[in-house]
């Protein structure tokens, strides 16, 4: 049986032991993603959704930029910021996930 705290997987720069903890004691909250259409890109807002993080490398895949088709002007709390980890909740790509680290 092999040590479940320490997996062969490792970050760069993480050498200690896995600690389990829940999402919820790592967070300030919990946001549902974006809803919307998707348009043209309009040079300033990418539209990240889920079929645009690329399966093998987790990355996001900018060679159809699209941006989301709504009023901009109450959208702050759908800006990605640093630290911020987006995962699909739903549907065939559950767990499939993307952090601006």
């Amino acid at each position: 049986m092999t040590d479940k705290t320490m997996p062969a997987l490792r970050f760069r720069g993480f050498y200690d032991a896995w600690e389990q903890r829940k999402l919820g004691d790592l967070t300030n909250s919990f946001e549902y993603g974006l809803n919307a259409s998707a348009k043209k890109f309009d040079g300033i807002h990418k539209y990240i959704r889920i079929t645009d993080i690329d399966d093998s490398s987790r990355k996001f895949n900018s060679e159809s930029i699209t941006s989301p088709d709504i009023d901009f002007s109450s959208a702050d709390n759908y800006e990605l910021k640093q630290n911020d980890l987006l995962f699909a909740r739903t549907g065939a790509s559950v767990g499939k996930s993307y952090g601006r680290l």
